[in-house]
């Protein structure tokens, strides 16, 4: 067990002036210069009062000022609160009450937005108003740190303190803060390190959010191993497409759509060797399919912020078909991962679909300021309730994700996964994106109700039914189809989400139409 700071120290002895971070434009950063900046950064936070225990939000777009900033609060035996950039005042005031942060460091404008705005809105409805600490002071409190003739502090905390919480999607209500102390982080980068197998010489593109598991996991994962992360501070897909190019990127992970994007440029992707692919809009298989055409390894992957993104993942030797699903094996052998019976509670054997409930180390902590969530997220015998639906395969290491619990769908009586029907809508011409819901329908019991996007020639209602029946038993298929321009979405800290609860509240007024 150890803490971020000597974990760092041993990559910086390790590692030498091998790059470590590169943002475009800038001279990279080695990972001994690294722990020298980290080292500097905390003494200057250290000088305004900030102590072990304390709450940090972060407020900061992608960019080695952020992972400084992570790496200095560690070092302090403080905890970092990621918050996204697209927070907005509301949003904002509620995590930074949730997390009782004393301190927010927050960016002061990025991408057109006036964050001293949205702060000055968040903080004017809050009882407990953390300081802020803007850019120019942060790079104060950083060369401050630099000139001080004291040494930098030394390593505060403890292996079992916080060191991070992320901030759950928020899909379906308020966010909640999943929290995770330094032993487990560490032990989680190292885990995801030698599953990516990245070593040094090899160069991650990190496009996914610092402030959410995904991003801070391909970060710390690609550290770990030795290797180089390129860190642009927004997602753009031709300017992804060039720094895979220029920094001959061997890694790189994301979302279905932010990948099939990247490799719609044409540009030469040749050193790109693998990656994981996280299905937010329905495209896993396309896009795993796309990369395999382009000599890349994608596979499908299994994470969440109460346990860790990269928390499974497929071999990236499988077959395309099976890797492209959702789940995989268990990158830490000390995690376990079972399905539950969700009425009865009674653990249930290979192939069988249940709660998905997992125990070990990359499982959360707590939930930052809420003992009753924290308490409810855990069974009686100390296992964590996933809320997805899945089986286990026969090794007792793998598992399949179907879907969240309160997405899958009983129709006529069966547990259906709604993936199974939005496979067949995709596998219609005119279909490029599918979600299916379920509604009451009018003589109880659920229906499926399905939403597409369409390109070309948009295929009518009846066609699109029709297309599924002629495949599907005639309980799956849906009893309205509707085609829309875009989903509705919201902005996680991972990445960009469809709303299922907007979709199943147009689901209703369809069949009441009906």
């Amino acid at each position: 067990m150890t803490t971020i700071t000597r974990w760092l120290d041993d990559l910086a002895r390790a590692g030498g002036d091998a790059p470590a971070l590169v943002e475009p434009g800038r001279e990279p950063v080695s990972f001994a210069a690294l722990t020298r900046r980290a080292g500097a950064l905390a003494g200057g936070l250290q000088a305004i009062g900030v102590r072990r225990g304390e709450r940090i939000g972060v407020l900061l777009p992608n960019g080695i000022g952020a992972v400084e900033v992570f790496l200095a609060a560690g070092r302090l035996g403080a905890v970092v609160v990621g918050l996204n950039t697209r927070l907005r005042s509301d949003d904002l005031r509620h995590a930074l009450d949730a997390s009782g942060a004393g301190l927010l460091v927050s960016a002061a404008e990025f991408l057109g937005i006036d964050f001293r705005g949205v702060v000055s809105g968040a903080l004017a409805g809050m009882e407990q108003r953390p300081r802020v600490v803007w850019p120019d002071e942060l790079d104060r409190l950083r060369r401050g740190g630099e000139r001080s003739p004291d040494a930098p502090p030394g390593d505060l905390a403890a292996p079992a303190d916080l060191l991070v919480a992320f901030t759950t999607s928020g899909t379906t209500g308020r966010p909640k803060l999943a929290a995770h102390d330094h032993a487990s982080v560490v032990r989680h980068a190292r885990a995801a390190a030698r599953a990516m197998a990245i070593g040094p010489g090899d160069a991650s593109l990190l496009e996914l959010p610092l402030c959410g598991t995904f991003g801070l996991v391909t970060l710390l994962s690609t550290l770990a191993g030795g290797g180089c992360t390129v860190i642009p501070a927004r997602f753009d897909a031709g300017e992804a497409a060039m720094l895979v190019e220029r920094h001959r990127v061997s890694h790189f992970n994301g979302s279905d759509d932010m990948l099939l994007a990247v490799l719609g440029t044409g540009a030469d992707l040749g050193s790109w060797r693998q990656g994981v692919e996280a299905e937010f809009t329905s495209q896993g298989e396309r896009a795993v399919a796309a990369a395999e055409a382009a000599g890349v390894r994608l596979t499908g992957v299994y994470g969440s912020s109460e346990t860790f993104a990269l928390l499974a993942r497929w071999s990236p030797g499988s077959p395309v078909d099976l890797r492209a699903r959702n789940g995989g094996t268990l990158v830490d052998p000390a995690m376990s991962v079972r399905a539950v019976d969700t009425s009865g509670g009674r653990v249930l054997g290979p192939g069988l679909p249940g709660e998905l409930q997992f125990a070990g180390p990359s499982v959360l902590g707590t939930y930052l300021g809420d003992e009753e969530a924290t308490r409810r997220a855990f069974t009686d015998d100390g296992w964590f309730r996933s809320g997805d639906l899945g089986f286990t395969e026969a090794d007792g290491r793998t598992f399949v994700y179907l879907s969240r619990l309160g997405d899958s769908l009983r129709l006529a009586g069966f547990l259906t996964d709604p993936a199974e029907i939005e496979e067949r809508l995709l596998a219609h011409a005119g279909v490029v994106a599918a979600q299916v819901v379920g509604v009451p329908g009018p003589t109880g019991g659920d229906v499926a109700v399905a939403f597409v996007v369409a390109a070309g020639a948009v295929p009518t209602e009846s066609q699109l039914i029709d297309h599924c029946r002629a495949a599907l038993a005639n309980y799956k298929v849906p009893r309205r189809v509707a085609v829309l321009r875009a989903f509705p979405t919201v902005d996680g800290p991972n990445g960009v989400k469809i709303r299922k609860a907007d979709l199943r509240q147009r689901a209703v007024r369809l069949l009441a139409q009906a």
